[in-house]
């Protein structure tokens, strides 16, 4: 993928054709990480001292001489009193080169930390964190999640690819946004839960309080009330469903798995991500099959299955990290 479009689509400016090759691009792990380097520096961009020219400078010849670029990296430049465009440009295509070659070398010394912090989740795993603001955000498993140490007086934003469900601290001065992958939530105190894996449907459900959500274009909006339900496909945008969420959307925070009415295909993602295994269904017609229950977070695989098999509808064998379900 050209560097030039992932700019366009990290500053929310890429044609919607771009942006279906970049979803298609970014299945790939590799991929999603290089994505996500590069947001990281770009991201900088507004933390940047541009007074500080001698600075800036500095970074420049020593990125000419990992870069090879020569005597032309140590050229020294007459001084002068503004910044000029031509100049911003420069340090733009240093900060872009930074990203994909020497990431270490955008700081000359340790007086700046990086501008966010980043949390991933593995499979089997979950995470709870404390934001700056008194806000509280779970994450569950194959999350990834970017936040500031400490936000700035007038915004808050986070970034998310994965599930989180959030407490947001109240502060009408300060709004409280979620960047997902094709969505923007924004909010000022409320309780959510966003989930936004890429390889799936994004959903958004509201607890308590409101908040709305939007496409990264902004060309579509919904504001939600509590228990609204929003969900997002490129197919067909985004849906509002009103008073449809259910009470246990949080359980998950817990470890408990509860799944009501929902396909056997649905429940064997969230079961791969919450015991780390690998799941196949061996028989085409079990997987629109709908099925209701509950696992508490003390199951193990074995003990989950043998639950499901209680519904005489399926049938399971574990092999390794494998589990095969057949219909009975």
């Amino acid at each position: 993928m050209k560097d030039e479009i992932l700019i366009r689509y990290i500053s929310k400016r890429c044609t919607a054709t771009e942006e279906k090759e970049i979803l298609e691009w970014l299945k790939e792990k590799e991929n999603r990480q290089r994505l996500f380097e590069l947001e990281q520096i770009w991201g900088l961009k507004a933390e940047m001292r541009f007074s500080d020219k001698g600075r800036m400078d500095e970074a420049y010849r020593q990125l000419g001489g990992r870069l090879g670029l020569g005597k032309q990296a140590e050229k020294k430049e007459t001084p002068v009193r503004r910044f000029t465009v031509r100049e911003w440009w420069k340090y733009a295509a240093i900060l872009v080169a930074v990203c994909l070659f020497a990431t270490n070398l955008f700081y000359i010394t340790k007086e700046e930390p990086a501008a966010y912090n980043t949390v991933v989740v593995p499979k089997g795993q979950r995470v709870s964190l404390l934001l700056s603001d008194g806000t509280t955000v779970w994450l569950n498993a194959e999350s990834r999640f970017s936040y500031p140490a400490k936000f700035s007086e007038k915004y808050r934003t986070v970034k998310l690819e994965g599930e989180g469900y959030f407490e947001v601290a109240h502060n009408p001065k300060c709004p409280f946004t979620v960047e997902l992958p094709m969505l923007n939530i924004r909010v000022l105190g409320t309780k959510f839960n966003a989930k936004a894996y890429l390889d799936e449907p994004s959903w958004i459900t509201l607890k308590e309080g409101s908040v709305e959500v939007s496409t990264l274009d902004n060309k579509s909006k919904e504001r939600m009330l509590p228990n609204d339900q929003v969900y997002y496909t490129v197919s067909d945008g985004l849906v509002l469903i009103r008073s449809s969420a259910q009470a246990n959307v949080d359980s998950w925070t817990t470890g408990d798995l509860r799944f009501d009415n929902k396909t056997l295909k649905e429940m064997a993602k969230v079961i791969e991500r919450r015991y780390d295994v690998k799941i196949r269904i061996m028989d085409s017609s079990l997987v629109e099959e709908y099925f209701t229950c509950h696992f508490r977070k003390d199951l193990t695989i074995d003990q989950a299955m043998e639950l499901l098999k209680e519904t005489r509808r399926v049938d399971y064998r574990i092999e390794k990290k494998t589990v095969y379900l057949y219909k009975k």
